[in-house]
C-alpha cells in the first residue's frame, strides 16, 4: 500500500515537471494551473503535443481519485447510483439510457459520417466494458453474452433490484 503511494507521488511530481516546460501552463506549489491566455489562441486542436500533454495530465488528474464502484451482487441500488455517475462523468450514459443502433456506414460516406459512426461505436463499446469492469467476476459471467450496455443495465436492474442480496 505503502509502496504504491509512494509510486504514484512520484508519477504526479514527473507530470508536473514535464508540465513546468510546456508555455500554456504553470506549475505553483505543485498545482497546475492553465494560462488564461489559452483560449485566444487559434484551434491548436489535437496537432499540437503541448495540448495533447495537458489533456492527458488533465484527464488522469481529474478521475484518478474516483475508483470505478464494483457491484458483488449486494447494496445494487446504491451501486447503480454509484455507476451511473460515473458513467455520465465520462459521457458514457446516454449509451446506456439511449440504446442506439449503429447502422453500417452508406456507399461513399462523408468524413463527418464516418466521424460519427466511430464516435458513436466507441461510446457503445466503453460503455459495455465500463459495466462488465464493474462487476465481480462471478456477475460478469452472468452478463458477458449481452451485446449492448442497455440489456447488460436492465438486467442488472431486473435481477437485483431493491434486493440487498444475491
Amino acid at each position: 500500500m505503502m509502496e504504491e503511494m509512494r509510486r504514484k507521488n512520484e508519477n504526479r511530481r514527473d507530470k508536473l515537471e514535464t508540465l513546468k516546460n510546456v508555455d500554456v501552463v504553470k506549475v505553483v506549489n505543485d498545482e497546475v494551473e492553465v494560462d488564461p491566455h489559452m483560449s485566444f489562441y487559434p484551434d491548436l486542436g489535437n496537432s499540437s503535443p503541448k495540448i495533447a500533454l495537458l489533456k492527458i495530465y488533465f484527464c488522469e488528474a481529474s478521475f484518478s481519485h474516483i475508483t470505478l464502484p464494483i457491484f458483488d451482487g449486494e447494496n445494487y441500488d446504491l451501486w447503480e447510483v454509484k455507476m451511473q455517475s460515473y458513467m455520465e462523468s465520462l459521457d458514457l450514459w446516454d449509451a446506456v439510457e439511449e440504446d442506439y443502433e449503429i447502422y453500417p456506414l452508406p456507399e461513399n460516406p462523408t468524413m463527418a459520417q464516418i466521424k460519427n459512426h466511430k464516435e458513436r461505436k466507441m461510446k457503445k463499446a466503453k460503455a459495455r466494458s465500463c459495466l462488465f469492469t464493474g462487476v465481480s467476476q462471478m456477475i460478469f459471467i452472468r452478463i458477458m453474452t449481452l451485446k449492448s450496455p442497455k440489456a447488460i443495465w436492465d438486467y442488472l436492474k431486473e435481477e437485483y433490484a431493491g434486493d440487498d442480496r444475491i
